[in-house]
């Protein structure tokens, strides 16, 4: 099976689907390929090319060029990100662009893991409390993708929680601008699906007493296979036969009103 480990350009990507003609699924980057090493595990009957992007953005270019290689079959896995609290697209509501049911892949399997759960009881007020911090200055960032901004939201959570001075200039409310404070409660009362997701998994390492690397955490949850993973996986089997489906229990995704932003 062939799998890409270098990040390359739309074009580029095309160029090498035409050239390898083989059932094409494309990920975003590194920490997605750990993921979905599973699909070697249920496409080990066929040629299956599993291509890392670099990215979303990067991934969904190469489908709006998906005509340039319409004579071989592509899947196309991707994070919602902010599209979990506003709504996915249209024209990418179709099977062959599976997304993730929350922010992120780590949204998934931190509730595939049930890691909240892995927190010691002792531990987990503190957990709740700077989660709360952190939903306080993401929903305004989320606000702010939404109405055509470009807020800086690939930062640390040390950064968040231990550097006042940046989270106060950094939620200065502009002129005319309103803090989104349904958007806030929505994302305390559904953080596991709404909040970044690699935020998420630094704030749970944080504050586990066994220490975990983020990306060896996703790796050992996804050998368990829950129903969120379980989900891509099927949906790949879907579109690539055979093998036949996976079963699968799907869990019921959390639907928010736009209004909220």
């Amino acid at each position: 099976m062939a799998s890409s480990k270098v990040e390359i350009t739309p074009t580029e990507l095309i160029s090498t689907i035409q050239r390898s003609k083989l059932p094409t699924v494309l990920v975003e980057g590194p920490d997605d390929a750990v993921v979905f090493r599973k699909l070697e595990e249920y496409h080990s009957n066929i040629d299956l090319s599993i291509l890392q992007c670099g990215g979303r953005s990067a991934l969904l270019k190469v489908f709006d060029r998906r005509n340039e290689v319409a004579n071989v079959q592509l899947a196309f896995i991707a994070d919602q990100d902010s599209w979990v609290a506003h709504g996915i697209p249209q024209k990418y509501q179709i099977p062959d662009v599976i997304f993730t049911l929350g922010y992120s892949i780590e949204n998934d399997l931190f509730l595939d893991g049930d890691i909240f759960g892995m927190i010691d009881p002792i531990n987990r007020p503190d957990f709740l409390i700077e989660m709360e911090k952190i939903s306080n200055w993401f929903a305004l960032m989320l606000q702010r993708i939404a109405t055509g901004g470009a807020p800086t939201i690939d930062l640390n959570v040390a950064r968040l929680l231990d550097d006042p001075a940046y989270v106060t200039t950094v939620m200065t409310l502009a002129p005319g601008e309103i803090y989104p404070t349904q958007l806030e409660q929505d994302l305390v009362r559904n953080y596991q699906t709404l909040l970044r997701g690699k935020l998420l998994l630094q704030l749970a390492i944080r504050h586990l007493t066994v220490k975990h690397h983020a990306v060896g955490l996703m790796d050992m949850i996804a050998h368990m296979e829950g129903p969120r993973l379980k989900r891509i996986l099927n949906a790949v089997a879907n579109l690539f036969s055979p093998p036949p489906a996976i079963p699968l229990s799907n869990p019921t995704s959390v639907n928010f009103n736009s209004n909220s932003i």
